[in-house]
């Protein structure tokens, strides 16, 4: 017996059945993948691209283009009552390379604080582009005094 000389025909009613039979499994087949379909959205009210990004203090300092040396505290000098030592200063920059915001993340002393904080609002820095477009920034500034004798 040789089974590839062998030929069925397939003829009426069953192959009007295998036809019907195939088509069901189509239409089974279509049904069940519309049901199971999921869509994948970003959710409501939130972008893509964020509004403020956090850069390395490293990096934005070569991006300063105007930069006001602060003054040592005046009274400080005066009264013999000198620190040396760093004031750590977070900042918000605004898209145009502006401070929005500075605060004292890591003080000295109040009048050294303060005398951070005056000179480095008046600073300016090259905007921040993300994907080509400006973008507000988090990052730090360390003021160091000290006084040369």
């Amino acid at each position: 017996m040789n089974l590839t000389e062998r030929r069925v025909e397939v003829r009426g009613m069953r192959r009007a059945a295998i036809a019907v039979a195939c088509v069901a499994m189509g239409v089974a087949t279509c049904v069940s993948a519309a049901a199971l379909r999921v869509e994948v959205s970003a959710p409501a009210g939130q972008d893509k691209t964020p509004t403020t990004l956090s850069v390395d203090a490293s990096k934005m300092q070569n991006m300063i283009i105007y930069r006001k040396s602060p003054v040592y505290p005046v009274e400080a000098k005066a009264n013999k009552d000198t620190l040396d030592g760093p004031v750590v200063l977070g900042v918000l920059l605004g898209t145009d390379g502006v401070p929005v915001k500075v605060f004292v993340k890591t003080s000295l002393r109040a009048d050294y604080d303060q005398s951070a904080l005056d000179a480095v609002r008046e600073w300016r820095w090259k905007p921040f582009l993300l994907n080509g477009e400006p973008i507000q920034v988090k990052t730090t500034v360390t003021v160091n005094y000290t006084l040369a004798d």
